[in-house]
């Protein structure tokens, strides 16, 4: 028969009188157990050097002969074939280390429910029917295990006389449970819903059906293609999880890892455990000191002090304190939590608590919406809004190192610091600190005033928002500050190159300090008092008054005769001239009134334009 044997819809072993006995098995294992009889016994048994024993059970009772074998080292070659009804339960005699005598091959072929206890060797080959329910223990050697269908109940708890017993279990269709508990084995399985107990250490599992894993040892190996349930328990480390279907992954150890692909969800409530997910799955981090990568699904930071890499199109929730979170491409991340950490690169993050430092680059936006402090360094071209609703006071501190950025204040206080890159900051309810940098700055203050708004080096653009502000120039570049509503400070003292323009408010009954600095000075007079302050070193400084000032008074100071200039616009001209206390004081067409410290000689005055220059 050249050492196989081939039966239609089942397996075969060639038997004694070249009888083959045959077992139903379910297609997806028949190429594997046939192939494995084939070797380890019809090839045997062709030689005529082995022995080959028929039991039938009645009820699942019945006696099973002691296994023949030769003295020394002699492989056991017994194979015994188990058939009838089953219902009971049977031992088969364990291994002769004397005869060197044992079952290496068993095929079980009963009706129904049996129990099989021993005879494991080594290289013990097991094959089980699918028209049986076996509960099975070799309780020692190593080998293969087939069960060909049906319910099954393996036991591998057995060891060898080189340690511990390893092995091989194969299942497909049915709902079986296998202890694996000495040893480490490798457990595939098909469609069902099976049970695995892994208590030992560096076992494989694979599973494609409806499966509860659990598993209490080390250095697993699993595998899910299907909708597994997968327990790493308190006392697990260092196991490996590949999840692919939509099953569930539930960390209570230390130091496991989680590899997800499919719509699974993985609760992580151990430590220092790492979890990798790519499909549109959900986490759950109840532990701390994890470390997740996602880059679709939805995670929650339900526990501190874990680091979270989210990218592509993942959704995160950070509702706990100290995590370190980077977000990149189009993650999505709400913070409820404080003192985290947080870098993103592009996407949108909403921080409703505060507290937290942030990083942000690549077109991110940031909401803020906290009672408390958060802290962020911009890189990026960047969008951050703060809240517009009572009773938030978080009072946010914005470090803009490079990129664009453009921030929205509203209800929060702020304190901004700009960088290389242009930004546009927009002032809410609550009084801000704005101080830009290389790349230039508009800024506009807070309605409730007390603003502090500073250029840089670059140019700037300063528009106050209420009483108290103070509106200062930066050193260098082009300078446009503008006063708001109440009374107010422009400030351009510090401006040494570059020129900055002043503009006093449009209400009558504030007043306005503007001051000049060492580059060229341009004032602008509004309805405001103003008081107008010239620099005493400046290249040149202009006065302007037009009709939008009519009927204002104001006080010009460091007038310096044939080098600054005052200008009249819009039709407006000098009605009189008046010197007192030695100052000159001008009243003009519209009915403004300007008084020029320390003037007392006759202003030279010419007409071009419709504009009239006095110097």
């Amino acid at each position: 028969m050249s050492g196989a044997v081939t039966v239609d819809g089942s397996v075969g072993a060639l038997g004694p009188n070249s009888t083959i006995y045959t077992i139903n098995v379910t297609p997806s294992l028949q190429a594997t157990a046939q192939n494995m009889l084939d070797k380890g016994v019809t090839s045997r048994m062709e030689t005529q050097t082995s022995y080959f024993d028929v039991v039938t059970l009645a009820g699942g009772a019945g006696s099973i002969p002691a296994p023949q074998g030769t003295t020394g080292l002699v492989p056991p070659t017994n194979f015994l074939f188990l058939t009838g009804t089953g219902g009971g339960a049977v031992t088969i005699p364990a291994y002769n280390n004397n005869t060197s005598a044992g079952f290496q091959a068993l095929m079980i072929n009963e009706v129904g429910n049996e129990t099989v206890t021993g005879g494991g060797i080594l290289g013990n080959m097991v094959v089980t029917s699918a028209q049986s329910n076996v509960t099975y223990d070799p309780q020692a050697g190593y080998g293969t295990i087939i069960g060909g269908g049906g319910n099954n109940d393996f036991t591998l708890d057995g060891t060898s006389p080189f340690g511990p017993g390893n092995y091989t279990v194969l299942s497909s269709t049915g709902n079986s449970t296998i202890n694996a508990n000495i040893g480490q084995d490798v457990i595939s399985l098909g469609t069902g819903a099976n049970l695995i107990n892994l208590t030992s250490s560096t076992n494989q599992v694979t599973s494609t059906g409806d499966d509860t894993i659990h598993a209490s040892g080390a250095k697993d190996f699993i595998t899910a293609t299907g909708t597994a349930l997968i327990g790493l328990t308190t006392t697990s480390q260092q196991n490996t999880v590949s999840i692919t279907g939509a099953g569930n992954v539930v960390m209570n150890g230390n130091y496991n890892s989680v590899i997800g692909s499919g719509a699974s969800t993985e609760i992580i409530n151990g430590q220092h455990n790492a979890l990798t997910v790519s499909g549109a799955g959900t986490v759950a981090a109840g532990g701390s000191a994890n470390t997740i990568t996602a880059s679709a699904g939805v995670v929650g930071l339900n526990a501190g002090a874990n680091r979270l890499n989210a990218s592509g199109n993942s959704v995160y929730y950070a509702e706990s304190n100290g995590n370190t979170v980077s977000g990149s491409g189009s993650a999505f991340g709400l913070v409820d939590g404080t003192g985290n950490i947080i870098s993103i690169s592009g996407g949108a993050l909403f921080d409703r608590s505060g507290a937290n430092s942030i990083t942000a680059s690549g077109n991110a936006n940031i909401f803020l919406a906290g009672n408390q402090a958060a802290v962020i360094n911009s890189t990026g071209d960047d969008t951050v809004s703060a809240p517009n609703q009572a009773g938030v006071l978080g009072a946010n501190t914005i470090t803009a190192s490079a990129g664009n950025d453009l921030v929205f204040a509203q209800s929060s206080s702020l304190v901004f610091v700009g960088g290389t890159g242009s930004s546009i900051i927009v002032g809410g309810s609550a009084a801000m600190t704005v101080t830009g940098g290389s790349g230039g700055i508009l800024a506009v203050g807070a309605s409730s005033g007390g603003n502090l708004l500073a250029g840089g080096s670059g140019s700037a653009t300063l528009i106050g928002g209420g009483a108290g502000d103070v509106l200062k120039a930066g050193a260098s570049g082009i300078n446009f500050l503008a006063a708001g509503a109440g009374n107010e400070t422009l400030d351009a003292s510090l401006n040494t190159s570059g020129a900055v323009a002043m503009s006093a408010g449009g209400d009558a009954t504030t007043s306005d300090v503007l001051i000049g600095g060492s580059a060229t000075n341009l004032f602008s007079a509004g309805q405001a008092t103003a008081t107008l302050t010239g620099g005493t070193a400046a290249a040149q400084n202009l006065f302007n008054f037009s009709a939008a000032s009519a009927n204002g008074t104001d006080l010009v100071q460091n007038f310096r005769s044939g080098t600054d200039k005052i200008n009249l616009y819009d039709g407006v001209t000098v009605a009189n001239t008046a010197v007192t206390g030695g100052n000159s004081v001008l009243t003009l067409s519209d009915g403004t009134n300007i008084t020029v410290t320390g003037i007392t000689t006759t202003f030279t005055t010419t007409s071009s334009g419709g504009v009239t220059t006095l110097t």
